[in-house]
């Protein structure tokens, strides 16, 4: 199933949050999910791209 939109904000606002702290994703991934039993929990990650 796909998001609701509620949810696609919630995590649209997260990842404008994430880039306020740090604008630079030069040879970078930001990947924000969800994740949980009821996708409850919120995993923010950034790595290299491409993977060194």
């Amino acid at each position: 199933m796909g998001l609701h939109l509620d949810q696609q904000l919630e995590l649209f606002e997260i990842t404008l949050d994430e880039l306020e702290r740090d604008l630079d994703l030069v040879n970078q991934v930001l990947e924000v999910t969800l994740a949980g039993a009821e996708d409850s929990d919120i995993i923010v990650r950034r790595y290299s791209f491409p993977a060194v």
